[in-house]
């Protein structure tokens, strides 16, 4: 790997080996930020399909952006070896973490599950197959964050199976999904049966087609029924729900995508759970004890209610009483916006510490807040009702709060008071100053959708931005009729622009017959079965010319319209020629 040193990558020293491939920690010099290279086995690089599958790799990680998977910096070949150069992470596996768990509470296995299906959603929309999904390829780091690496099996969709040798079997036996142990063509839902095996080993502690070899492995994916989730481990009934349909034996009785997986275990866990992921993860894997972390996430949502009641509650009573009194409504929600932003930052305020309160019970011009944080000058909020995150970062902001440091204007009246106590006025209030940390978004999407962002419609078109957006965490929704939902919790960085180039696909639905026996059914002329059928045939929503064949009898030939996730049954009796 001397040659390494002409990219300006330094060899620090070897992670781990595998079959294809030999991974090295390593510096790279010209941004001193620790980076993996995964370079190509020498022996391999005389095959040509060894090669070709390792550039392939390199192609399909590159082109995908998202939190939740391993960033691909660069690859290349340098002197005959082939590499790939990856963000280093700083964390543990989901195989380490398995194994110093055993078991894993429901609700922290949930939220691990929830965060790679983001991730596999994002790249089987661009139509990338991660073929191995494993906890040794899941990667938890320092800061919570889950992290899919090595797409080294990655395929896209259109690209044959026979490409590769045809008596290899590409992805780990003990997760394979058994139309991939078959050697049958694959799709986006063999990821979702290897993810199930693991959300299944996650919560019993087992790996639910353990064999004795690889050959019992096999058989035991192709026909051995896995018993319930629910008879080997304390779960709910939504979580064995979901965790066995994700396992059903047929890619059809699976959920249609990783997105919808994730809008499954979003619903039983709520939002307020799935946006703290990071904090929980984080100190269930490396900090909090297991107790504390897991109780953590039952308390989120209360502890949330409690924070936001008391400003709310306030500032609404302030507008109240001060509007009761005379005073401009203009300025008492100034005033109300002002103690709402003290109270956020202290909601428990020691007991004696009251609003003042005029001689008829009403709230008087004058608030004394005690014990008040010393600087309140500049203030941060997050609340979306304080923010508009739309804004320009470039936006000038002149406004101030009272400043607890007295003015001449004021000094001889602050003398009476301590430097805990100002006496905040209306005609001096003004909004806080808003330091809001932007980044920029820019959303493409096929065909026009509806475009929410954090719950929000934003607008039906095509095309959003490219626009400022505070920088952290946001929930993306793409919404159109007879397609399925996109959706994924996007972060955004300080000055970056995040991109994201997204094609809908279309809602499935059924159309089932009653018709004669022995007659040819076509869908926009191709043959799509002969009666009886087995089971309604599956076909995207929208409009389709249906033909009806049988000899002897006059052919019949209709448009239809399928609706997604509706069954159309057509009663069409044949007239004899």
């Amino acid at each position: 790997m001397n040659g390494m040193n002409k990219h300006n990558y330094q060899i620090l020293n070897t992670i781990a080996t595998g079959s294809t491939a030999v991974l090295y920690k390593a510096i790279q010099t010209s941004l001193d930020r620790k980076v993996v290279i995964k370079k190509l086995h020498s022996h391999l690089t005389s095959d040509a399909e060894f090669t070709k599958r390792f550039e392939l790799e390199a192609k399909a990680a590159a082109s995908l952006d998202h939190e939740n998977i391993v960033r691909i910096i660069d690859s290349g070949a340098v002197e005959g070896n082939y590499f790939i150069i990856m963000e280093y992470i700083d964390g543990l596996s989901l195989q380490e973490f398995i194994e110093r768990n055993c078991q894993i509470n429901e609700n922290i296995a949930l939220l691990i599950t929830h965060e790679i299906c983001m991730g596999l959603d994002h790249a089987h929309q661009r139509g990338i197959i991660h073929r191995d999904i494993k906890p040794a390829n899941i990667m938890i780091t320092r800061d919570g964050i889950v992290k899919i690496t090595d797409f080294g099996l990655a395929k896209l969709k259109d690209i044959q199976v026979a490409q590769t040798n045809t008596n290899t079997l590409l992805g780990t036996p003990l997760y394979m999904s058994p139309e991939q142990a078959i050697g049958e063509r694959l799709d986006g839902r063999s990821d979702i049966f290897s993810l199930g095996t693991i959300c299944y080993e996650m919560l019993t502690g087992k790996q639910p087609f353990f064999g004795n070899n690889y050959a019992a492995v096999i058989e035991n994916i192709i026909s051995s029924t896995v018993k319930p989730l629910s008879k080997e481990a304390e779960v709910s009934r939504t979580t064995n729900s979901i965790v066995m349909k994700a396992l059903s034996r047929q890619p059809g009785k699976r959920f249609r995508s990783a997105g919808e997986m994730a809008n499954n275990i979003e619903a039983s866990l709520g939002h307020d759970t799935i946006f703290s992921s990071r904090r929980i993860l984080k100190n269930f894997a490396f900090g909090e004890s297991k107790t504390t972390a897991s109780e953590t996430i039952k308390s989120s949502t209360e502890n949330k209610k409690k924070k936001k009641l008391l400003p709310l509650t306030a500032a609404a009573i302030i507008i109240m009483g001060l509007t009761a009194i005379g005073l401009n409504p203009e300025i008492a929600t100034k005033i109300s916006s002002t103690v709402k932003q003290v109270i956020s930052q202290n909601p428990t305020l020691p007991a004696g510490n009251q609003l003042a309160a005029g001689n008829n019970g009403a709230i008087g011009t004058q608030i004394k807040i005690f014990d008040a944080k010393p600087d309140t000058t500049t203030t941060r909020m997050e609340k979306a009702d304080s923010v508009k995150t739309e804004a320009p970062a470039t936006q000038p902001d002149t406004t101030k709060v009272h400043s607890d440091a007295p003015d001449t204007a004021t000094a001889g009246r602050n003398e009476q008071n301590t430097a805990t106590e100002p006496i905040i006025e209306p005609e001096e209030i003004k909004a806080p100053v808003q330091k809001i940390s932007t980044g920029y978004i820019d959303i493409h999407i096929k065909p026009e959708a509806a475009i929410f962002i954090d719950g929000k419609q934003r607008l039906f078109g095509s095309q959003l931005g490219p626009m400022s957006i505070s920088a952290k965490r946001h929930t993306i929704l793409i919404r159109r009729a007879d397609y399925l939902d996109y959706s994924e919790i996007i972060t955004i960085k300080r000055d970056e622009l995040s991109k994201r180039r997204i094609t809908l696909k279309k809602a499935m639905g059924k159309i089932d017959f009653s018709t004669q026996e022995g007659v040819k059914i076509l869908i926009a002329g191709n043959l799509m079965g002969i009666t009886p059928l087995n089971s309604p045939i599956v076909i995207e929503s929208g409009q389709h010319t249906i033909k009806l064949i049988k000899k002897g009898y006059l052919s019949w030939e209709n448009k239809v319209e399928v609706q997604s996730n509706k069954t159309l049954l057509l009663k069409v009796s044949l007239i004899p020629r």
